[in-house]
C-alpha cells in the first residue's frame, strides 16, 4: 500500500497508539484530530497541546498492517531504523455526520483538497440563488475530512465576499449544493471541468529562452506563473494539482 492510500484510511476521532523511540515521553494512546497535507495532528486525553507529526519523506517509512513507521533516513548512522510508530485502531466505525445544508457528502476525487462549485442563497430572502467557485485547504479548516466544517468554511467565505458590511455572518448564507470539481487525472469530467477541451490540463509547460528552465503557463486568464528549473517544474505542478485540483 502506498503512503497516500494509507493516509486516506485514517479517520478523525480514530484511536492511535504512538511508540516514540526517540522521545519515549511522547508515547501513549492518542486520538486523531486532523489529517492534513503536511502533517497528522493527534491529541492525548487531558493534554491541551496537540502533537503534530510531519508525514515521512520518500524512503523513510514502512507500513505493517495498520501501523505506520517513521524510519531513519538513508544517510543516518542507522538507516531504516524505526524512530516512531503509529498504530491505528478500528474500534468503532463512525456513522456519516448529518449536514446542515447539503444532505449528502459527494464522493471526492482522489487527492483533491478543495476546489468546489457552490450554489447558495441568502437565508430568509426571496432572491435568486447564485453559483460560485471556492478553493479550500487545511490552512482554513482544522479538520478537512469533516464535511460540516467545509460547509461552514464555504458559508464564511461567501458571507465575507458577497454580503454587505454588518451582514457578514455565515448564518446568513444557505448552501444549496456543493460539488468538488474534478481533479482531471486521468479523465476529466466535462460537466465539472473547465479545461476538458485541453484534456483537463489547466497548466502547461513551454521551453524557456534560458537553458535548463521551463515556463509554467496557466490557462485561467492566460497567465504566466513563472520560470523554474527544469528539474523542479513537474514537482511544482504536482503540488499545484493537489491543492487546486488541476494538472
Amino acid at each position: 500500500m502506498s503512503l497516500a492510500a494509507f493516509r486516506r484510511t485514517i479517520r478523525v476521532g480514530q484511536r492511535v497508539t504512538v511508540v516514540n523511540h526517540i522521545h519515549p515521553h511522547l508515547s501513549g494512546e492518542r486520538t486523531v484530530h486532523a489529517v492534513r497535507g503536511r502533517d497528522l495532528v493527534t491529541n492525548a486525553e487531558g493534554d491541551p497541546n496537540p502533537l503534530r507529526a510531519a508525514w515521512p519523506r520518500s524512503g523513510e517509512w514502512r507500513i505493517e498492517g495498520n501501523t505506520l513507521h517513521w524510519l531513519a533516513p538513508p544517510n543516518h548512522t542507522t538507516p531504516g531504523h524505526v524512530r516512531v510508530s503509529y498504530t491505528f485502531h478500528d474500534d468503532k466505525p463512525e456513522a456519516p455526520a448529518a449536514t446542515e445544508d447539503a444532505t449528502t457528502t459527494p464522493a471526492e476525487p482522489e487527492e483533491l483538497w478543495g476546489s468546489y462549485r457552490v450554489s447558495w442563497e441568502i437565508t430568509g430572502r426571496n432572491l435568486p440563488s447564485r453559483t460560485t467557485t471556492l478553493i479550500l485547504d487545511e490552512a482554513q479548516i482544522a479538520r478537512f475530512s469533516d464535511w460540516d466544517e467545509r460547509l461552514h468554511a464555504m458559508r464564511r467565505m461567501i458571507a465575507n465576499k458577497y454580503l454587505p458590511i454588518g451582514e457578514m455572518d455565515p448564518g446568513n448564507v444557505t448552501i444549496l449544493d456543493a460539488h468538488p470539481l474534478c481533479n482531471c487525472a486521468p479523465f476529466p469530467d466535462p460537466k465539472n471541468c473547465a479545461y476538458a477541451e485541453d484534456k483537463g490540463h489547466r497548466f502547461h509547460l513551454t521551453r524557456s529562452s534560458k537553458p535548463g528552465y521551463e515556463v509554467i503557463h496557466d490557462r485561467h486568464r492566460s497567465k504566466i506563473l513563472g520560470t523554474v528549473d527544469i528539474g523542479l517544474s513537474v514537482e511544482l505542478l504536482t503540488l499545484v494539482q493537489r491543492k487546486y485540483g488541476h494538472q
